[in-house]
């Protein structure tokens, strides 16, 4: 089983290599981001109503103060 303390910055949804280095959002584009994550709803996604998972959207976001999500390949 991998060490995921090894990967992910404690307390924190980031991968410890970018707990560093964080990518920021304009301030517009942090308000947009925040207006997506209070509508729950986002047109160009497959499902675009996600309004049962917007409480864990929140949480994800605000844990990282709304630090965009980036995935990554092999992480």
């Amino acid at each position: 089983m991998p060490d995921w303390t090894a990967v992910f910055h404690p307390n924190s949804y980031l991968p410890a290599a970018w707990a560093n280095a964080p990518q920021t959002l304009s301030a517009q584009g942090g308000s947009e981001l925040r207006a997506i994550v209070e509508s729950a709803n986002l047109p160009d996604l497959r499902w675009p109503n996600w309004s049962d998972y917007r409480m864990h959207v929140e949480k994800f976001y605000d844990s990282s103060s709304y630090i965009p999500a980036r995935i990554a390949k092999g992480i």
